[in-house]
């Protein structure tokens, strides 16, 4: 083999890219998805920005919430951007997590392997056999053939791709040794095409366009950012994984809150991360508390000292009011509450000036 081999007793291990909730997708794009021939997807599928109008060839049958629709293509549900809420706002969840996930693998330090290939070199990975690790590759990658994983099931493959990937027509991506598809991750920066009937195994994280020729199949993930999906007689099994298995309602609606109830707070610290309500504590960096965490620090100029305890149930998250908080917030016509985008949640932050973010701050406190 050729390129450069890093690894040694001291190089460190690499953990799986969380995927959060794109792992809860088969196929998950910013630009649409199209469909000929009797593709079959095993998983559900979102876009988003881009409305229900980016996803053709499926024949969509809308349910009666409007909040989902189904095909026979699809043993799933499909989710779209102009959809009825909350799928917008778990869509957006979903993508960003996508976006974070991309740039988790792109920027893993360290890697085990540069520009690793086969005796022909210049990214050809034909017939070679991939150990667990961190690979780097400056170039576009391909194989015409074969590509095999070797691995326990535990193991994790991290694959950086300057450029695209090219699989030929027929050829096959095999797994051994218990390696498992949910814990490879290509991350190419370019375009991935997978030649006609042929097989890869990962979650593929793509900058641009995933292309499925006639035939063609994958077990794990295609999850596109600023490129379509575009699938011909295709079959796509999910095999990702979601790090985060929340209801989507309560998981948008409490990231939500929380946001609000750290901006009246005035920690200058916004919650970044999903929660379910209903069983997960809230994060400590939020400026809203779980019942009888620790108190955060009331900073509305970011330059006073004082600290005070500003605490929160799951429950009163879950109603989008903190006890005392009442008349703060219909102050703003529970502007919170309403919102049901990003753009009105945003709206809603701007109406806070610094002296009602004090004295919400005053009415929320037990």
């Amino acid at each position: 083999m050729s390129g450069v081999e890093n690894k040694s007793s001291s190089s460190p291990s690499h953990g799986a890219v969380e995927l959060l909730t794109a792992g809860n997708f088969a196929i998950l794009s910013k630009a649409g998805v199209t469909t000929t021939g009797a593709t079959s997807v095993t998983g559900d599928m979102g876009t988003s920005p881009i409305d229900a109008t980016g996803m053709t060839g499926f024949d969509l049958n809308a349910d009666s919430t409007n909040t989902f629709s189904t095909s026979a293509l699809v043993a799933g549900n499909v989710y779209a951007a102009d959809y009825a809420p909350p799928t917008p706002g778990m869509l957006t969840i979903a993508v960003r997590d996508m976006e974070a996930a991309y740039v988790d693998a792109s920027t893993r330090p360290y890697p085990d392997y540069v520009e690793y290939s086969n005796t022909l070199g210049n990214g050809n990975i034909d017939g070679v056999t991939l150990e667990p690790g961190l690979y780097k590759w400056g170039t576009s990658i391909g194989f015409a053939n074969s590509l095999t994983f070797n691995g326990s099931p535990t193991d994790v493959w991290i694959l950086q791709i300057a450029e695209d990937v090219n699989v030929g027509s027929g050829a096959s991506v095999s797994l051994s040794g218990g390696a498992q598809a949910k814990n490879i991750f290509w991350q190419v920066a370019g375009q991935t095409i997978l030649g006609t009937s042929s097989h890869v195994e990962g979650v593929f994280l793509c900058m641009t366009l995933i292309a499925f020729k006639t035939g063609s199949s994958m077990n794990g993930a295609a999850l596109s950012q600023n490129g379509a999906v575009t699938l011909d007689t295709a079959t796509i099994t999910k095999e990702s994984v979601s790090d985060e298995n929340v209801n989507t309602t309560d998981n948008w609606q409490c990231s939500m809150q929380n946001n609000f109830f750290a901006a009246i707070a005035g920690t200058g610290t916004v919650c970044n991360s999903n929660v379910n309500i209903g069983v997960a504590a809230v994060p400590s960096d939020c400026g809203c508390q779980p019942n009888n965490a620790a108190p955060c620090t009331y900073n509305p100029d970011l330059k006073d000292s004082e600290v005070s305890c500003f605490l929160c149930t799951s429950t009163d998250l879950a109603n989008g009011v903190c006890p005392g908080c009442n008349s703060c917030l219909s102050v703003h016509n529970n502007c919170i509450d309403e919102a049901t985008t990003e753009e009105q949640y945003s709206f809603c932050l701007s109406q806070i000036g610094d002296e009602d973010r004090a004295n919400c701050h005053d009415m929320c406190l037990k």
